[in-house]
């Protein structure tokens, strides 16, 4: 017997409350919105209305996938970001709330006519670089990736956005494909967990372990980041998302391979200090002698 509207939505909830209590109704309904390609209104206007053969069993692949822990987020294929809607995939990262802030600290260097040239490094599915590229019309990107899938998921959200024509899209490993370009600011949300903390966090056990692990300290990909950035001539200023367990660590990380650089932090919306600022200061040395 098909199922309604009603029965699939308590169905859904019903099993999903066993696994997370907090998202089993949101999750619930946007399984059900996804098999049945409806809006909430029109899913609701007519909650007794029976899902169709296709829609139904669609439905019931994906509640099952969600059942076994995949993120709605890969089931449903988008995640919301700054306002907008980013397609996303197992490939990518998803996108999370606590990088909004490095968006609204960017925002903050540029401003709104500035000719500024960017570079997102380990651009994933694209939602910094198209966030500022879309905030800062006269802001040229580059969105660059080790990996080809996560660079083919940017370059369906930057299509979505219109914005391939301000964006470069260059496949290699963190600063080393843009030697030869000249950059004003780069933004990074570089892996910084260690294995262990993946292994025990198993919410994130089915995002790409190339965008979470960051070494046996969090911070191998920093250190990388940092000597790499050393070697540039350009001296661009830097806003980089990092583990706010980390930040002191971090700081000394930075005086050592940067010692002529200055390193500042700021905090996310829950008040840790999620964020680390670079710019280069060669006064810093003579200043502190």
């Amino acid at each position: 017997m098909p199922l309604t509207v009603r029965k699939a939505f308590q169905s859904a909830a019903n099993h999903l409350n066993r696994i997370d209590s907090s998202s089993a109704t949101l999750d619930a309904e946007l399984i059900l919105r996804h098999a049945t390609q409806k809006s909430s209104a029109a899913l609701w206007r007519e909650p007794q209305a029976k899902l169709n053969q296709a829609s139904e069993q669609e439905f019931m692949q994906l509640l099952q996938r969600r059942i076994q822990g995949e993120p709605i987020a890969y089931l449903t294929g988008q995640k919301e970001f700054y306002g907008r809607m980013f397609r996303v995939s197992p490939s990518v990262l998803i996108p999370r709330p606590d990088s909004e802030a490095l968006i609204e600290l960017t925002l903050k260097r540029i401003s709104r006519h500035s000719p500024a040239r960017i570079a997102d490094i380990g651009t994933g599915s694209g939602c910094l670089i198209a966030t500022l590229l879309s905030e800062r019309p006269s802001v040229r990107g580059w969105a660059v990736d080790l990996s080809g899938d996560a660079l083919s998921v940017a370059r369906t959200n930057l299509q979505r956005f219109g914005l391939l024509n301000r964006c470069s899209l260059v496949a290699g490993d963190l600063l080393s494909p843009l030697k030869s370009e000249e950059l004003d600011l780069i933004v990074a949300n570089l892996p910084y967990l260690t294995p262990e903390e993946i292994h025990q966090e198993e919410s994130i056990h089915h995002e790409p372990r190339l965008a979470l692990d960051g070494g046996l300290n969090g911070l191998s990909l920093f250190s990388r980041f940092l000597r790499e950035l050393r070697q540039r001539q350009d001296r661009p200023a830097v806003l980089l998302e990092i583990d706010p367990r980390r930040t002191r660590q971090f700081q000394e990380l930075s005086k050592t391979i940067l010692p002529d650089w200055l390193v500042s932090f700021s905090r996310d919306l829950s008040g840790r200090e999620r964020l680390a600022e670079l710019r280069y200061s060669p006064s810093t040395i003579s200043d502190s002698v």
